[in-house]
């Protein structure tokens, strides 16, 4: 999380520099743009985290939903097939092994 709000904040703060020195103007020219564009950097930063923490359960919800939509992952679609038939091969490797 930390990452995240810091290296937004941290964008903020370049955005404010870096807005005074492309207009020919001293970077610390106004010291609250400074502190605006900052606060704004973590608090995108901030919900930039929330996101990130909550999207893989409303990944899982919106396939509960929608399995076949034509928006599904056509990866998912292989790694499940995958899945399935290296379950059907050991399944027949273990049947072999046994009699």
């Amino acid at each position: 999380m930390i990452r995240t709000v810091v290296w937004f904040g941290v964008g903020g703060f370049f955005t404010a520099c870096y807005a005074n020195l492309v207009r020919g103007l001293p970077m610390w020219r106004t010291p609250l743009m400074h502190v605006f564009w900052t606060s704004v950097g973590l608090g995108l930063g901030y919900r930039g985290h929330i996101f990130e923490e909550t999207s893989e359960e409303r990944y899982k919800e919106l396939i509960k939903k929608h399995k076949n939509a034509p928006w599904y992952p056509k990866g998912q679609l292989l790694a499940e097939r995958y899945a399935r038939e290296k379950a059907e091969r050991e399944g027949e490797f273990n049947e072999t092994l046994i009699s």
